[in-house]
């Protein structure tokens, strides 16, 4: 097997075997680099050649499961297309032959609202909030790297196409959430937005906040709270200001080394990330009573996909993908088919006989401060733990963070269909 030269250069033309087809193949290089166009010759006794195939050349940040879905085909087609493991990192660079897609993909339900092969559309979907603008640089004590990474993440929190939480540190679900939008939603990506903004620790807040609630290894203890039916308010200052700007109270310390964010007063100076913030004062009260919420009529052509191998959640309308989240699901408890969302509720509490629990309202609470029944027991909801999203196990519903479950309470309204599916 002849491979394709690991450099393709603007302009070359090379002549290589097409991939299990036999016959030869010329690939001319756009003058981006980023696709070839593969066009198959004559074969021996003048056969007839398979249609003409694309070359894609890896770009930074990209993945299989990405390139695949651009393309409108899965990431199982394209990696036996280049005869490659499904599971096989690819790297820049690299040269993929896209297969042809299915000339009718067919199919009904939830799925076939998805198009087959997108549009290319700049569209900002998860409603998200204005972003503060700075009149003059602010010093970040962040290495190079993290800084730019930072920077990446503040841009996709704002696009709609979020990493889940703002931490600067580069992984799976900040290249998913890149590749997605570079795709659906390219101009968010060139928005000119101050990675971080300064503030100040806002007054009024202390009443969300109860250091004496019980502590078990290092999460709220449940059975406790149970007995002692206490509202589950944050369990210090910290935590409050690390959700509020969808971030870490690790990446909070390390932009205010001079701060002490266990004893900070109001008024005290802060630098946070530029995200918009996650005020729990608009959707809860201190005693646990949720604050009202204004009813959304279904906006048109409105799908929920949840991908239970790549764990991200997608909203579509009208056959474009306008938002996506990290989610954590149970890959053996977290059925898969259709549902239809029920009214979203806010502050719910939170009651699993199978456990003993019988919890109040909270931002501590295992189900966060928003429900979405989808019936049988099963929901999406937010979570008492943000960092954990997508790199743990749900008892069997979609968990995503508080901030990013009020944006899908935004963009979503009762009967909303909820598809659930195995990606490749």
């Amino acid at each position: 097997m002849i491979r394709i030269p690991a450099l393709i250069f603007a302009s070359a033309l090379w002549i290589v075997p097409a991939v299990g087809s036999g016959f030869p193949v010329s690939l001319s290089v756009s003058q981006d680099g980023r696709e070839v166009a593969a066009a198959s010759t004559t074969g021996a006794g003048g056969a007839t050649p398979p249609r003409a195939r694309l070359v894609h050349v890896v770009q930074p940040g990209e993945t299989l499961f990405g390139i695949a879905r651009a393309h409108g085909i899965t990431a199982h087609a394209l990696a036996a297309a280049n005869q490659i493991d499904a599971e096989t990192l690819v790297h820049t660079g690299q040269q993929l032959v896209i297969p042809n897609p299915p000339r009718d993909a067919g199919g009904g339900g939830a799925a076939a609202l998805r198009p087959d092969l997108p549009p290319d559309v700049d569209l900002r979907g998860a409603d998200p909030e204005s972003a503060a603008v700075e009149s003059e640089e602010i010093p970040i004590p962040l290495p190079a790297d993290r800084i730019e990474t930072l920077r990446l993440q503040v841009l996709l929190d704002h696009s709609g196409f979020t990493p889940g939480k703002i931490d600067a540190l580069d992984g799976t679900f900040t290249q998913m959430a890149l590749r997605l939008c570079r795709h659906w939603s390219p101009g968010a990506l060139e928005r000119e937005i101050a990675p971080v903004i300064r503030t100040t620790h806002p007054e009024g807040l202390d009443a969300y906040i109860d250091r004496t609630l019980p502590m078990s290894g290092g999460q709220p203890d449940f059975p406790a709270l149970t007995a002692n039916q206490r509202i589950l308010l944050y369990q210090s200052i910290a935590e409050l200001l690390a959700e509020r700007w969808h971030t870490t109270p690790a990446l909070l310390q390390a932009l205010n080394p001079g701060v002490n964010l266990e004893t900070i007063r109001p008024g005290t100076p802060l630098v946070v990330p530029n995200a918009g913030p996650f005020e729990i004062e608009s959707f809860m009260r201190p005693d646990g009573s949720p604050l009202p919420r204004p009813r959304r009529a279904e906006p048109p052509g409105t799908l929920v996909e949840v991908d239970r191998n790549t764990r991200i959640l997608l909203v579509w309308r009208q056959r474009t993908l306008i938002a996506a989240f990290p989610v954590t699901i149970n890959p053996g408890g977290t059925p898969t088919g259709d549902f239809v969302a029920g009214a979203a509720v806010t502050a719910p509490p939170y009651m699993r006989r199978a456990t003993n629990l019988d919890l109040l309202p909270g931002p501590n609470s295992p189900v966060g401060l928003f429900w979405i029944p989808l019936g049988g027991g099963l929901g999406i909801h937010g979570t008492n733990d943000p960092i954990s999203i997508g790199r743990s196990s749900s008892a069997g519903c979609i968990r995503l963070s508080n901030w990013d479950a009020a944006r899908l309470a935004k963009l979503i309204a009762t009967d909303t269909p909820v598809h659930v599916f195995d990606g490749p």
